[in-house]
């Protein structure tokens, strides 16, 4: 606020609503542009302005701003400029790059010359130049080719005449054909050729998401379409773009285009309410999407687009763990629907199916889903087509053929702003390496850039999926604060019922980090049989086992080491498994073997450590010899800490310092009395 205005707030010559009003006054606002910014009717601020005069003793504004501004020596600076309209106005920008100090001094003088130095611009402007610039008005910046589309083919000349005869026109300094023009000018413009008449101004915004439209840019063309509250375009660019908006993290977009419509329309016509269910999908309310979606798809009279529908209400059922086989492999077999839709339901059911166990058939299908990505026409369908496959290829096995879809899709989709595509694929490689090579660095990697890029696109389920494998990569390095963090960060998700599982294994290992056996037992013992991959199981379950040993459940120890390794001789042996996922059968047996030291069954014990490990992988012959170690320990009640500093430093080195924590945190109680 100015500095007389402030004494005069101060002293209560004026209340600091009028404080606000004399601002507004002494930059050249007038009544109706003031009740506009401050959100009242035009007669209170006729009211406000009458007592601001009698109350400071002046009878008009301009007397008003002149007792405001006294002593200001950069007002007479610009008053002395003002005969010449050119200079004024590029010395009033230059003050605008001041010091923040220096230029809040002066904020209100700037403000006061330029809208009056802008008058004098405006009455200079043709007609032509006048139309223009009320057109780039409207425009987040002045796009050469956007206004040639409008049939402004002289833009380029006109932009640039334009820029040289005053300096509210600005280039952009990284992109051609983009130009900024100075707010406060912008403002005065669309002011000044009349638009407070409504009429007028939704006709230009309708004029300029026409001529957005003609340039493709279908994001901007539906904001400009809304703001010009013209149903009919809206409703065309929602039946020709609105997935591929919501795709292109244009939700916001989206949504306040469907606010605009009328509430019957909104209500009884199949795209918005299949988009209404997008949204809400994205904002993890899935019930009310599939409503949503499936009344849109029941609305729906062309086979396409209600196939369009239907795809995403069988992927939120998937995601639920509800999959709707049927539905996808309707779409399948219907001629009537395009074949990039068919691929997108058959690369839907692929992964579906992997996920059950159904593998008949898999490659056949992956090799049809990538054929059909080469043949899609857009970007979009051929981003969705390359993940399925490669998520896909993960479940299959085929780990080299996984990575270089994955990889792909990941770039390709991140740089054409297909956030949640990406997201996904970053997700889909960070369950790869981390889970099937136990690469976790590369798994902590991928998982954060999946992380970015769902929080770029804002769909909750990516953001869920994202934050639960930064999460156990943070629990497999035994990171106890990023964990916390995390912690906190999925409970405001609301992470999906199916997927708690995970994150009960992660509090009940930092619990066993700490040395709270009862609580990681209680936590572990009823979730560790949920786990719906048989690794993960395997492992929770010798997890368990640890933690009903240590809390004097000798008896359930005994009961969870049968089973687990009844579990692990039956599906995660080398005979069963790949050797990259039977290492997870190890692990699982080298901590029944360290459960069964703690329970005082030392044979049992030495027995289990003499299986042959799956594969020589360093990190799992660090873990065995620190666990055989820790046996001996137990029995001995005799520590060297030396002797497991190299295994301890080792596990933390490769990502996998959560296991030596554990251990660690075992010897220290039982071998230590």
């Amino acid at each position: 606020m100015n500095k007389t205005l402030d004494k005069w707030v101060l002293n209560r010559t004026l209340t600091a609503r009028q404080g606000e009003v004399t601002e507004y006054m002494i930059c050249g606002y007038t009544n109706a542009q003031i009740a506009e910014e401050l959100g009242v009717s035009k007669n209170t601020v006729a009211t406000h302005a009458k007592n601001i005069l009698e109350r400071v003793g002046v009878t008009n504004r301009r007397k008003l701003a002149t007792l405001c501004f006294a002593g200001s020596e950069q007002l007479t600076e610009h008053l002395e400029l003002s005969d010449g309209w050119p200079t004024a106005l590029s010395f009033t920008l230059r003050s605008s790059t001041q010091p923040l100090d220096e230029r809040n001094d002066h904020a209100n003088t700037s403000s006061l010359i330029y809208r009056y130095v802008a008058e004098q611009v405006y009455s200079t402007l043709s007609e032509r130049e006048r139309e223009l610039l009320s057109f780039a008005a409207l425009m987040p910046h002045i796009d050469l080719s956007v206004l040639q589309h409008a049939g402004y083919d002289d833009a380029p000349d006109s932009i640039e005449d334009l820029r040289n005869r005053a300096a509210f026109i600005i280039p952009d300094k990284t992109q051609r054909g983009i130009y900024h023009c100075h707010d406060l000018f912008r403002n005065f413009i669309r002011y000044q050729i009349g638009f407070e008449n409504g009429a007028a101004l939704k006709a230009t915004h309708a004029k300029v998401g026409s001529a957005y439209e003609a340039a493709g840019e279908f994001a901007s063309a539906l904001y400009q379409y809304s703001d010009a509250k013209d149903t009919t375009a809206i409703l065309r660019i929602l039946d020709d773009h609105g997935f591929a908006l919501l795709e292109e993290a244009n939700g916001h977009i989206v949504a306040r285009a469907i606010d605009v419509l009328n509430p019957a329309v909104r209500a009884k016509t199949a795209m918005p309410l299949a988009l209404r269910g997008l949204l809400e999908a994205s904002a993890g309310r899935y019930d009310q999407a599939e409503s949503y979606l499936k009344r849109a798809a029941n609305r729906a009279h062309d086979p396409e687009q209600r196939a369009q529908m239907l795809i995403p209400v069988a992927r939120i059922a998937a995601n639920r763990g509800n999959p709707d086989l049927k539905v996808l492999k309707d779409i399948e077999n219907d001629k009537r629907v395009s074949a990039e839709t068919r691929a997108l339901a058959l690369g839907i059911a692929l992964n579906v199916q992997l996920h059950l166990g159904e593998v008949e058939g898999a490659a056949e299908k992956i090799d049809q889903v990538v054929a059909a990505s080469t043949k899609a026409s857009s970007p979009m369908v051929r981003a969705h087509l390359l993940r399925f496959a490669g998520a896909a290829a993960v479940e299959v096995g085929d780990h080299l053929l996984a990575r270089e879809l994955l990889n792909s899709v990941a770039e390709f989709a991140s740089v054409a702003g297909l956030h949640s595509i990406a997201s996904k694929a970053f997700a889909s490689l960070a369950i790869d390496l981390g889970l099937f090579h136990h690469d976790a660095t590369r798994h902590l990697s991928f998982a954060q850039q999946a992380l970015v890029a769902a929080a770029m696109g804002g769909e909750k389920f990516d953001l869920q999926i994202s934050s639960l494998l930064l999460f156990v990569a943070e629990v497999r390095r035994g990171n106890s604060q990023q964990v916390s963090f995390l912690e906190r960060q999925l409970s405001q998700l609301q992470i999906d019922p199916s997927r708690l599982a995970d994150i009960s294994m992660g509090l009940a290992t930092r619990n066993g980090w700490e040395g709270n056996f009862e609580a990681a037992y209680r936590v572990m013992s009823t979730t560790w049989e949920k786990n719906s991959w048989v690794a993960d199981r395997g492992v929770a379950g010798g997890y368990c086992a640890i933690y009903a040993a240590a809390s004097g459940r000798m008896d359930h120890a005994k009961t969870l080491v049968k089973q687990v390794t009844n579990l692990v001789d039956r599906e995660l042996s080398p005979v069963t498994q790949v050797p990259m996922t039977a290492l997870y059968g190890d692990i699982a047996m080298l901590f029944c073997a360290l459960a069964e030291a703690i329970a005082g069954r030392q044979t049992s014990a030495k027995r289990i450590l003499k299986r042959q490990l799956a594969m020589e992988l360093e990190y799992v012959v660090r873990l065995k010899h620190l666990i055989t170690y820790a046996v001996r320990a137990i029995k001995s009640k005799a520590v060297e800490p030396e002797e497991i500093v190299c295994d301890i430093e080792a596990l933390q080195q490769h990502g996998f310092g959560s296991y030596g924590m554990l251990v660690q945190t075992v010897i220290e109680r039982f071998a230590a009395q």
